[in-house]
C-alpha cells in the first residue's frame, strides 16, 4: 500500500509517502504519539505499534466492506485456517496474522452473520520463550471465552 501511495502521489522515497500516510491518520483522530513506524510492510524490527493504534485504525476501516473482505475468515482460509477450525467461531472472525521470533499477533474483526463487523480484535503476543503452538492454542481458548 505504502508503494502505491508513493506512486501515486508521486513520492519519491518512503519516509515522504509515510509521512503522507501519518498525516492522513493523524486528521482522522489518530493518535501517533506511541508508535514508530520504519516502513510499509511491518517487518523492521525497528517498528512500533501499540494494540490501540491498531485498533484505531481498524475501528475507522470497519465501515469499508472492500477493506473488511481482505482480511481471511479464521477456522477457514490463509494463516489463521486452524486458528479456530471446528468451533463455533469458525468463518466469524476475520483477522490477519503476523509473527516473528517471539511474537505473535492477530489482528481484524469479529463478524455478525451478514460478515458485518461487530468488533474489533486486536491480540499482540511479544517476548515469548514457549513454542508459538502453545501461544496459538492460549490466543484460541481466550477467543473462544470472550466471544
Amino acid at each position: 500500500m505504502l508503494r502505491s501511495l508513493s506512486s501515486a502521489k508521486g513520492l519519491h522515497t518512503a519516509d515522504a509517502a509515510l509521512e503522507v500516510q501519518s498525516d492522513y491518520w493523524k486528521g482522522e483522530g489518530v493518535d501517533f504519539s506511541s508508535i514508530k513506524v520504519c516502513d510499509g510492510s511491518g517487518l523492521a524490527r525497528t517498528n512500533r505499534f501499540t494494540p490501540k493504534f491498531l485498533g484505531d485504525i481498524l475501528a475507522k476501516m470497519s465501515s469499508d466492506k472492500d477493506y473488511v473482505s481482505l482480511f481471511p475468515l479464521a477456522g477457514k482460509e490463509g494463516t489463521v485456517r486452524s486458528l479456530l477450525a471446528d468451533t463455533r467461531l469458525a468463518g466469524r472472525l476475520a483477522l490477519k496474522s503476523g509473527s516473528m521470533n517471539g511474537v505473535l499477533c492477530y489482528a481484524g474483526y469479529k463478524l455478525d452473520a451478514s460478515r458485518r463487523p461487530t468488533h474489533v480484535v486486536v491480540i499482540m503476543v511479544n517476548g515469548f520463550n514457549c513454542r508459538a503452538a502453545d501461544v496459538r492454542v492460549a490466543i484460541r481458548k481466550y477467543l473462544l471465552t470472550l466471544f
